[in-house]
């Protein structure tokens, strides 16, 4: 469990934010159109940014295939109104989500992420928001030791690529790289 102050604004540079954690030792990150500008870590760490991506999206059509929508009903999360909705699988491959969305914004206050047998394995949730017209300037500046992030240049992938034999109903192959200095592949799959 931990707790971050979170602040983000929207201007003609795009999109700007600060995270910096609340408990445990000071840690912050500085974002800039989702790329780290900036972060604090222990000595010896290095620092780099992943490349960005794209979110994935889908078409209702494609969403309600794989989960059945359900509205909960009203709710209250940090002091606010809020709408509760349940993404019940159709099938064993996802897991369930309960998401609160505030009346208001239409921002999500609240995220519960559950197995199965509906047991909590992830929360994600909001325990103050306050909108504004305009972020002050003083909000966006790091207050620890921040430093800059060292561009991460990637190689060029392996002329042989590795193809999934099956994919679960629903999930399409994002990306597929191989590097040749480590030992392990990743694969991405995303949920459309």
């Amino acid at each position: 469990f931990s707790t971050h102050g979170i602040w983000h604004a929207v201007g003609v540079d795009g999109l700007r934010e600060r995270v910096l954690q609340l408990d445990g030792p000071a840690q912050e990150l500085l974002l800039s159109n989702g790329r780290v500008v900036c972060q604090s870590v222990s000595a010896g760490e290095p620092l780099a940014t992943a490349p960005h991506s794209e979110p994935a999206r889908g078409t209702s059509k494609q969403l309600n295939a794989v989960y059945d929508l359900q509205v909960l009903g009203p709710s209250r999360i940090a002091g606010r109104a809020a709408i509760a909705l349940a993404l019940l699988p159709r099938d064993q491959y996802r897991y369930g989500m309960e998401l609160h969305i505030d009346a208001e914004t239409g921002l999500l206050l609240k995220s519960l992420l559950l197995s199965e047998h509906a047991q909590l394995l992830e929360r994600f949730q909001f325990v103050g928001l306050q909108p504004l017209a305009q972020l002050d300037e003083r909000a966006l500046q790091p207050v620890t030791d921040c430093k800059p992030a060292l561009a991460v240049v990637a190689e060029p992938p392996i002329a042989t690529t590795l193809q999934p034999a099956w994919l679960p109903p629903g999930f399409a192959q994002f990306c597929m790289q191989v590097s040749r200095n480590a030992s392990t592949s990743a694969l991405v799959q995303t949920l459309l």
